[in-house]
């Protein structure tokens, strides 16, 4: 959710290079294969959180291209536009996409971004949907942020859209897609220093916050928030969730064993 809060590098950092174009003044990349996948392909489009670009994406779109999926990589500017708004300029880059199934994985805001173009712009060729680190209940950190002028502008119309329609967005039992949580409990980050963060947490987003009701399979890891970006473990349940949807509940428990 709060990128910032545990990365150095801010939002002046350039996309990847290759497979860019421009629209609506914000930058997105395709995978090079994109409008031509091999026949049957998944492809699996990876959205970032709040004041990153789509190169935080990129370790784990690498792994799961190593599991035999195609990815795409949507970029999107957070803090200037509404979610609303991005949630319209991701439906209309998904539509560019040639794929019979579309998956989607998202990191803290991304994945409340994928729920909102879900729900404003239903996408007939959606599979399973992975929230990783998304505040969907209620957001201690960017609650607190958002009561003074400072922490409104540090959150960005997009977070701020989702914390003033908390209550609204419900996953319904029709929703046409499965959808997996996964939640971190290895409390390192500055969140901390800004709300007192209930156990277990990590460190930006407690794990209660980031369960949906309704949701296909959930799993806690022992990663923070920051480090579900490139984790190997975190990318291994992601494939095992868009291949057979579901978690795999043996690696939760080893790693729960080596917290404790």
């Amino acid at each position: 959710m709060i990128a910032f809060l545990y990365f150095s590098k801010g939002p002046g950092i350039p996309m990847p290079p290759d497979h860019q174009g421009r629209q609506d003044h914000q930058s997105f990349s395709r995978p090079q294969d994109a409008t031509c996948p091999a026949p049957g392909a998944d492809t699996i489009v990876l959205v970032h959180g709040l004041w990153m670009g789509s190169w935080v994406m990129s370790a784990m779109g690498m792994r799961l291209r190593r599991c035999g999926f195609h990815t795409a990589f949507f970029s999107y500017p957070s803090m200037s536009s509404s979610l609303s708004r991005n949630a319209l300029i991701l439906s209309r880059f998904v539509a560019g996409l040639a794929a019979s199934r579309i998956h989607f994985v998202g990191h803290s805001l991304g994945g409340l971004l994928i729920l909102q173009m879900l729900a404003e712009f239903p996408e007939p060729r959606v599979g399973r949907v992975i929230l990783a680190g998304s505040p969907y209940g209620a957001c201690s950190v960017g609650t607190k942020l958002s009561r003074r002028g400072p922490g409104r502008h540090i959150l960005g119309r997009s977070m701020l859209q989702w914390l003033n329609q908390a209550g609204a967005m419900h996953t319904t039992p029709d929703h046409p897609y499965e959808l997996g949580v996964i939640a971190g409990c290895r409390s390192l980050g500055a969140g901390r220093l800004i709300a007192r963060l209930p156990e277990p947490n990590d460190g930006v987003v407690t794990v209660e916050e980031t369960r949906i009701r309704n949701a296909r399979d959930e799993i806690v890891l022992n990663v923070s928030h920051s480090q579900m970006l490139v984790s190997a473990e975190v990318a291994r349940q992601v494939c095992s969730f868009l291949r057979q949807g579901h978690f795999l509940h043996d690696k939760e428990q080893e790693q729960r064993g080596l917290h404790l």
